[in-house]
């Protein structure tokens, strides 16, 4: 940005009624909700700074990984793998910026595994965070109307005759009717909105065409893995509307940035919580990664961790919530001894399929550069600059004690060799042209990496991986 928007400040008060740590996807759309009511008062504290105008651009998002926008994570050294990388070590992007990764990420919107969300319900006791209840959430963030099969037997009576349902049941107000096996369809459920939060595009290029008739010839399930299926091949839907990036800072955050009781402090870092016996209070934070900038901001109902999974857990550690050991060997005063605190880390490694396509219908720097197209972006809003690379979807299931496999149709055709390495940390050395696209094939591995203040381990074995504290500070410039 250009200019400091409004609702941003350099010293905040002293007394907040909600303090949220993070200004990532999380952080966005609950600063907005709570800000809603007039009578809170509420600060964002992230660590980077505003976006700036490139990222409102999709294809953009190679440019802005691994440079001041992204923390520029890089994996510890590993002994059986990344023989291709410098230094034996992938890059790890993460949004150091308003929007957080959601600002540097390549758009995709995805909804999560149906199992995972009954998982964490059935058999951990998270009771509201099954999928159907969830999902209500995601439908209406997209305005779209609830799927029937969500709501099987749920807001239903023992006839199929007409009923007046109350919203008090979750299922609105006016006559609903059964449809096919027990499910209903209600038009009520539609949620009233007339700018949604959230704008999908679903991709339809001659590419997404080839891609979905290859699933269909391999029998897999053709639809959306967003609704009505829960694996298969689907043509790709992207947070992108009229050629820019939106993602929750866009439909949530800036909408909210003018109100009087919402404060937005970024270029800061919180180090700690501060505590009242076993409750937050407060945090304390250091501004432009300069200790002499510190201070305390204290919240009169809460404080709410959204600093993503890497950031969250180390707060927490530093503050006296981890593993006991590790408080133990750096000093840390015990608040609660929580041995899960950075553990079970899981991410995904992209393993590159590439394929030489007979047509030219790949995009490629050639194309992007090219006067007409430049000028349809950016006096239009349309073109090829106004998309995202990818163009299509696939979740497949495998053994039942395996993860799933997932497969992305990225549309990039002879990308530059020195951008994919300082991306993806590839010796150039090793790299062959990249003349086309290519597929990513999504394995559930765990990712470590290593920080000054912090290392992320990774574990080949497919059992657990965990953040480690390797300095007693957690400011990166003061060790």
């Amino acid at each position: 940005m250009f200019a400091t928007s409004a609702g941003v400040i350099y010293r905040p008060d002293p007394v907040y009624d909600f303090i949220i740590v993070g200004g990532g996807t999380a952080g966005s759309v609950l600063a907005a909700r709570l800000s809603e009511k007039e009578n809170f008062r509420v600060l964002l504290i992230e660590a980077g700074g505003e976006e700036p105008w490139m990222a409102g651009i999709p294809l953009a998002a190679p440019l802005l990984q691994r440079s001041r926008y992204d923390w520029q994570y890089l994996t510890a050294p590993q002994k059986r793998s990344s023989e291709a990388l410098v230094d034996r070590q992938s890059a790890w992007p993460r949004g150091k910026v308003l929007g957080g990764s959601g600002t540097i990420n390549y758009n995709i919107h995805m909804f999560g595994s149906p199992h995972d969300f009954q998982t964490w319900e059935s058999e951990f006791g998270a009771t509201g965070w099954g999928f159907p209840e969830m999902k209500k959430y995601s439908n209406k963030a997209e305005c779209r109307r609830l799927r029937p099969k969500l709501f099987k037997d749920q807001c239903t009576a023992s006839g199929p005759s007409e009923q007046q349902q109350k919203s008090s049941d979750g299922c609105g107000e006016g006559p609903v009717k059964p449809g096919p096996s027990g499910h209903i369809r209600q038009p009520q459920d539609a949620v009233q909105c007339y700018d949604p939060p959230l704008r999908v595009r679903t991709s339809d290029s001659p590419l997404t065409e080839a891609f979905l008739s290859a699933g269909k010839e391999l029998g897999l399930p053709v639809g959306n893995l967003n609704d009505d299926i829960d694996y298969g091949v689907m043509a790709a839907q992207t947070t992108v509307y009229k050629g820019r990036r939106w993602g929750p800072t866009r439909g949530y955050l800036r909408p909210a940035m003018g109100r009087h009781n919402l404060h937005v402090l970024l270029h800061t870092q919180v180090t700690r919580l501060v505590w009242d016996e076993n409750r937050a209070v407060g945090v304390e934070y250091v501004q432009w990664d300069n200790p002499r900038l510190n201070g305390t901001a204290y919240a009169r109902a809460e404080v709410i961790l959204s600093a993503g999974a890497i950031h969250t857990p180390l707060i927490l550690t530093y503050s006296g919530v981890g593993p006991r050991d590790v408080l133990k060997k750096f000093n840390i005063p015990e608040v609660s001894s929580l041995g899960g605190v950075g553990g079970n880390l899981q991410d995904h490694l992209n393993l590159p399929l590439y394929v030489q396509l007979q047509k030219p219908v790949a995009l490629n720097p050639a194309k992007l550069r090219t006067i007409s197209n430049l000028w349809d972006y950016f006096i239009h809003g349309k073109g090829d600059l106004g998309r995202a690379a990818i163009e299509g979807v696939g979740v497949m299931p495998v053994a039942h004690s395996q993860p799933e496999v997932g497969v992305i149709l990225f549309n990039m055709g002879a990308v530059d060799s020195h951008l994919y390495s300082g991306i993806s940390n590839m010796k150039l050395d090793v790299k062959v042209g990249l003349t086309s696209l290519f597929f990513l094939l999504r394995l559930e591995l765990w990712k470590r990496n290593r920080q000054c203040g912090h290392r992320l381990l990774r574990s080949y074995s497919l059992t657990q991986s965990i953040i480690l504290l390797i300095s007693s500070s957690p400011i990166p410039n003061s060790c």
